[in-house]
């Protein structure tokens, strides 16, 4: 368990290193999913490769999407109250799922 919990605060480290220079840089949201997705995907694919660390590695990304998820849609959050925009606020976790699945915002 203490590995799990030690893999799991590394990349929570990472991902905020990782959106701290998406906010610092003002860095396209598709770059900054993108990059997330990228973390994410490394670190699955590491778990299943070491079954010592982890029994369930998509438990582990499902926490780790869930917190790297939470950061940018508060992010958005702050933007839609600073430009006053209440309307865009439904649809940030449907762009933030839909650019991670697919790399893109929807059309």
């Amino acid at each position: 368990m203490a590995r799990t919990e030690a893999v799991k605060g590394v990349v929570r480290s990472v991902l905020t290193q990782l959106f701290e220079i998406f906010v610092k840089n003002s860095l396209d949201d598709t770059e900054y999913i993108r990059n997330v997705r990228a973390v994410l995907e490394g670190v699955e694919k590491f778990l299943h490769n070491d079954r010592s660390v982890v029994v369930d590695p998509e438990t582990v990304r499902d926490e780790l999407h869930a917190f790297s998820k939470e950061l940018w849609l508060e992010y958005a959050k702050k933007i839609r109250e600073e430009d006053a925009d209440e309307e865009s606020g439904s649809q940030d976790e449907y762009y933030y799922d839909y650019i991670y699945n697919h790399g893109i915002y929807p059309c």
